[in-house]
């Protein structure tokens, strides 16, 4: 077994290599044209990942599966190396190479939920506010874009803003300079997203924002209630001023907003696929179409004016991994989700108890887009979250840590 602060050590620099997969791209892109080298940089990180899970495994640092997550990660393993099979490979060494990049989409649960996670869920929670800081440099080389009332605002900054909402539901682990920190980037991000008409993000962002809010009103109500009523005053207050102010906001500032609000941009887009499907084999159905598998859909490049008629994804993620793999697909990953909130609900304390309630709106959020079936900060935390939830072994509380002479884990 390697000691504590060597399987730390390795353990970060797994995340810091899955982060710098989705960095590297916004942030050297500007200064870097050549997209070959770029990729090359993102391939290297991905032979580094396997480089030091392979190096906790020999060790036998990685956690151990209990026997319902063992079958279910199996039948997940089959599914995996079936989409990856049907996948369309190019012959060259090159192009083989530059492909495998799309891989971590699908490989991403056989790297998280195997790590570690619960021994040292406050050392990654600190990595993940510091990567949530790139937003900052990634906002300002993209300045003139942030408000566009596009689509493309959205992935200015890769989602890491998801990074800061996630962390407000456990601000009693940072300073208050970092609570701040990330309290200022939720609400930029937020605010941005209101500004662009981007429903779906501004939804899931206030929805964290209210779940991190329900957690410090219940905590502080036990330990603080002065603390307690000054929020509740501040809320009634905020909620009074939005309520007065909002037909100006609603015609003004966040008119774009107000404007989609009710607008239906999902129902054609999944009557297409479900059309193409009608007449697909019933394999198509159970078993996908593979990593490159698409569906009937016209659609035109408006840089390139270029016309295709073969989409490789959807926005609803639950057809998104229909498409790629299936009912069973989603079957599987649905099971792994419930075992994990199971998991979360048999250990009464607030951090396991936050966990399964964010692990709980990937079930909305599946819905609304695209959060599991691609490879993104958001797929990063939500399976983070069923690794720590599902772990055989509820985490040791802070004293013990300190009788252990450690530092890290969850209480």
């Amino acid at each position: 077994m390697l000691s504590f602060l060597l399987e730390q050590k390795y353990l970060g620099r797994i995340y810091m290599l899955l982060f710098a997969m989705i960095l590297i791209n916004p942030l050297l892109s500007m200064f870097v044209p050549v997209t070959t080298i770029l990729r090359s940089m993102e391939l290297l990180c991905y032979i580094g990942i396997f480089f030091y899970l392979n190096k906790l495994r020999k060790h036998g640092n990685l956690r151990h599966l209990g026997l319902y997550e063992q079958v279910l990660y199996i039948m997940l393993l089959f599914i995996t190396v079936g989409i990856l099979v049907r996948g369309e490979w190019p012959n060259t060494p090159k192009d083989f190479a530059l492909h495998l990049l799309v891989t971590p989409t699908y490989l991403l649960p056989f790297i998280i939920v195997l790590l570690p996670n619960v021994k040292h869920f406050d050392y990654i929670v600190h990595l993940f506010f510091k990567v949530s800081l790139w937003v900052v440099p990634i906002w300002l080389l993209n300045l003139p874009s942030l408000v566009q009332v596009s689509y493309k605002a959205e992935s200015i900054g890769v989602a890491l803003p998801f990074l800061s909402a996630f962390l407000l539901g456990i601000n009693n682990r940072f300073t208050k300079r970092q609570q701040w920190i990330s309290l200022i980037i939720w609400a930029i991000y937020f605010f941005l997203m209101m500004l662009n008409a981007r429903r779906n993000t501004s939804f899931t962002l206030l929805l964290y924002a209210f779940i991190a809010y329900m957690f410090l009103m219940s905590s502080s109500v036990k330990r603080h209630k002065l603390k307690a009523i000054f929020l509740i005053f501040v809320s009634i207050i905020s909620g009074l001023m939005l309520c007065l102010n909002f037909e100006s906001l609603t015609s003004g500032l966040f008119r774009s907003m107000a404007d989609r609000a009710m607008e239906d941009t999902r129902s054609g887009v999944e009557e297409l696929f479900f059309l193409d499907f009608a007449n697909a084999p019933k394999t198509d159905w159970i078993f996908g179409r593979g990593m490159d598998g698409g569906y009937y859909q016209i659609m035109v490049d408006k840089e390139t004016g270029e016309i295709n008629d073969n989409r490789t994804g959807i926005e609803t993620g639950y057809l998104n991994m229909m498409l790629k793999g299936g009912i069973v697909y989603n079957v599987v990953v649905i099971l792994i989700m419930l075992l994990a909130v199971e998991h979360g609900y048999g250990r009464r304390n607030r951090t396991y108890s936050f966990l399964t309630t964010i692990l709980l709106t990937y079930f909305i959020d599946l819905y609304t887009n695209n959060p599991v079936c691609a490879f993104s900060v958001r797929s990063i935390l939500f399976w983070f979250c069923i690794s720590v939830l599902s772990a055989n072994a509820p985490m040791l509380k802070l004293s013990q840590l300190i009788k252990n002479g450690k530092r890290s884990s969850l209480y």
